[in-house]
């Protein structure tokens, strides 16, 4: 009684409601427990479903041995795929030598092409010969006024021949520079050289700002006209070789980057980029900012390896029609952009034959469509498009992909000695095709933010993986291919891109509540009619102009973190957890006006500015 004999068999109907079910069972009662799985074949391969199985059985054994393991605790990946994500996914090693300094790299292509054509702006032109031994003559009035190793240099100079030959001879001399952005707001500019204990200023604008730093024009020929051989090196693989200051939530931060980051960039990229393989003269267009770190990339990079470059000036780095003009004259290779930029220079080129002499295109800072390759290709037949992706904190790229032929766009795979992990929120590894955040170790890791302890211990954190190394926590998701290549998916916080120019948007608001009458407020990242915008939206306790709001802004922040557009709010809109609900705030009114800040066209206009500027205490003028 009650000892009937049964079997019971498991059928599948051929209907699944999910992509894939797990059932774990034991229908015939025999203590053995099975696991099956129902799953649509055109998602699932049999192989994926052995993955899967293998991880459920790694869960279980770790319970089995401990059964007071936490959840945050337990290892998804198998032994054996940990040990695969970490040596296989990450073979990058190439052996260099650590002790020479990047700007010996430059030194040594001098050496092979002192006659060729090493920089050219506004139709005028600089040989290697001449480019190092200005950058020599200034170097040596640096070491004469104390320039040593980590001596914080500061360049504040408009496009030129002599920005370059500024951030060359610090590197020589042993220091380490900060490249300052002219249109950055004078109090801006003031904490970037306190913050840092920059001692000396090169500029060609003695009245541009009041500073404690000594400054030093560097238009001055007189400087020039002696001590033009190369310095003796004193740069250490730990020492400082520049800073670059990015958008921070308590403030702008400075990155600190050290000799040996930059020569392991070197030795990556000439091993990486084709043009930059062949050792043949080829020409870049130069556009970019010199205080986004990718300039370093598309000028620096460039004259270490013999290439010329086209350095527009500052208005010609913005004007399609110029662009075009300089590409088609002077039959340019090579443009490096950030895709938004790309995009609208697409969108308004006059004669796409203008630009059919461009064989590569460098594409950063941004998140890169396939909507945009595929524009490009069309556009420019026989283009090789490269996406290139890493924070300022690992040195300009930590990956590199060639995206030309790619059905989906990714951000490649870690340049050489560099070590890319992804991570779930309890720093455990996630398995190839799943999201998690990157995190970044290797050569290219930086020393950390100027003194900002706090916030370096929270970035720059110990490699559980490779032990007596740092890695570094840079707040983007991610997840590995197949192919070992990297599908980035965008920001974890409230940092954004604009222009390919990173921003943390608290800064924004931090700005804006301390103008007078603003009681509340939040900034987001919209897109309106195709592009990317910053927009603000703000409850007042008083009578607020949003033209005056828009020059407060200008006084306090770079050009590109100001709003475009500003929104009223009668109160803002909270979720029930009493977060702002960034998701209902309305679309703001197209036609508002937008203040364009036009630059001086001649010396006169430049002077007329500074006068205003020191009359009425601001440091934006139209």
């Amino acid at each position: 009684e009650g000892n009937i004999k049964y079997k019971t068999e498991w059928t599948f109907n051929g209907y699944c409601a999910e992509n894939i079910d797990i059932q774990i069972y034991d229908l015939n009662d025999t203590g053995s427990l099975n696991i099956a799985y129902d799953y649509k074949t055109n998602i699932y391969h049999s192989k994926d479903i052995e993955e899967i199985h293998q991880r459920i059985l790694n869960i279980i054994k770790q319970i089995v041995l401990n059964d007071n393991i936490e959840l945050k605790d337990i290892e998804i990946v198998t032994p054996e795929e940990k040990e695969k994500l970490i040596k296989e996914f990450n073979k990058t090693e190439l052996e260099y030598d650590k002790n020479i300094p990047f700007i010996r790299y430059f030194e040594k292509q001098v050496e092979k092409t002192p006659k060729n054509i090493a920089i050219v702006f506004e139709g005028k032109s600089m040989s290697y010969r001449e480019l190092n031994e200005k950058a020599n003559s200034l170097a040596y009035q640096l070491r004469k006024n104390g320039v040593t190793n980590n001596t914080i240099v500061g360049v504040l100079q408009e496009r030129s021949f002599e920005m370059l030959i500024a951030i060359l001879a610090v590197l020589k001399a042993g220091g380490s520079y900060i490249p300052i952005a002219p249109d950055y707001p004078n109090d801006r500019i003031n904490y970037m050289l306190k913050d840092s204990n920059a001692s000396i200023l090169l500029t060609s604008d003695n009245n541009r700002i009041k500073t404690d730093q000594k400054i030093i024009n560097i238009k001055d020929e007189k400087i020039y006209e002696e001590n033009k051989d190369d310095l003796k090196n004193i740069s250490k693989p730990e020492d400082l070789s520049y800073l670059i200051y990015t958008s921070g939530s308590t403030g702008p931060k400075g990155v600190m980057l050290k000799q040996q980051n930059l020569s392991n960039f070197y030795n990556s990229m000439k091993n990486t980029i084709d043009y930059l393989k062949d050792e043949e003269q080829h020409k870049i267009l130069s556009i970019t900012t010199v205080s986004f770190d990718i300039f370093a990339f598309e000028t620096l990079m460039s004259l270490t390896r013999g290439l010329t470059v086209y350095l527009t000036n500052e208005n010609e780095q913005k004007m399609t029609s110029e662009i075009e003009r300089i590409i088609k004259e002077n039959q340019v290779e090579i443009m490096q952009t950030t895709p938004s930029v790309m995009k609208f220079h697409l969108e308004n080129i006059k004669n796409i034959n203008n630009i059919k002499s461009l064989k590569y295109i460098m594409l950063a800072g941004e998140p890169l469509s396939k909507l945009l390759v595929e524009k490009i290709k069309s556009m420019i037949p026989g283009i090789t498009i490269y996406n290139g992706y890493g924070p300022s904190e690992t040195t300009i790229f930590s990956t590199i992909a060639n995206v030309t032929a790619q059905e989906k766009i990714t951000i490649g795979k870690p340049v050489h000695n560099t070590q890319i992990y992804i991570l779930n929120k309890n720093g455990k590894m996630v398995p190839k095709g799943i999201i998690g955040e990157l995190y970044i170790s290797g050569d290219g890791v930086g020393k950390g933010y100027m003194n900002k302890n706090e916030q370096t211990k929270a970035s720059y954190l110990p490699n559980p993986f490779n032990p007596g190394t740092i890695m570094y926590k840079v707040g983007d998701l991610g997840a590995f291919e197949d192919n070992k290549e990297i599908t980035c998916y965008g920001r974890i916080d409230n940092q954004v891109k604009i222009r390919g120019l990173r921003i943390e948007l608290p800064e924004i608001e931090k700005q804006m509540l301390s103008i007078y009458n603003i009681s509340d407020c939040v900034v987001v990242k919209k897109e309106i009619n195709g592009k990317d915008v910053l927009c603000a939206y703000y409850v007042e306790n008083g009578p607020v102009d949003k033209n005056s709001l828009r020059i407060a802004l200008h006084a306090k922040l770079p050009e590109y973190m100001v709003p475009q557009y500003f929104v009223k709010m009668d109160k803002m809109p909270y979720t029930p957890n009493g977060k702002i609900d960034r998701k209902v705030l309305p679309i703001p009114d197209l036609k508002e006006a937008e203040v364009t800040i036009v630059k001086p066209r001649n010396d006169m206009d430049k002077k007329l500015v500074r006068i205003i500027e020191s009359m009425l205490h601001i440091s934006k003028v139209s």
